[in-house]
């Protein structure tokens, strides 16, 4: 069976493995971005994010948080609330 999958339109696919660091050293998280989204445009990989952020898979980084993508950064980003 062939299975098909839809891209849209701006989205960034990786062909090759993901890196272990970022290209750039710290992104700033905005509205509407998951940790999957940031590891997709950074070219990252998802496990070396939250381990340079004192992350679990779970959480989410508030909107304007610092998060680091080459080393481990000072601590645990501020968490985002459910409303």
């Amino acid at each position: 069976m062939k299975v098909q999958e839809v891209v849209d339109k701006g989205q960034l696919i990786y062909i090759m493995r993901k890196r272990k660091v970022g290209l750039n050293e710290q992104h700033i998280v905005k509205t509407g971005e998951t940790l999957a989204d940031i590891a997709q445009s950074e070219a990252l990989r998802i496990e070396s994010l939250l381990e340079y952020n004192f992350l679990q898979p779970n959480m989410q980084p508030a909107v304007g948080s610092v998060l680091y993508l080459r080393s481990k950064g000072p601590g645990m980003p501020a968490l985002a609330t459910g409303k």
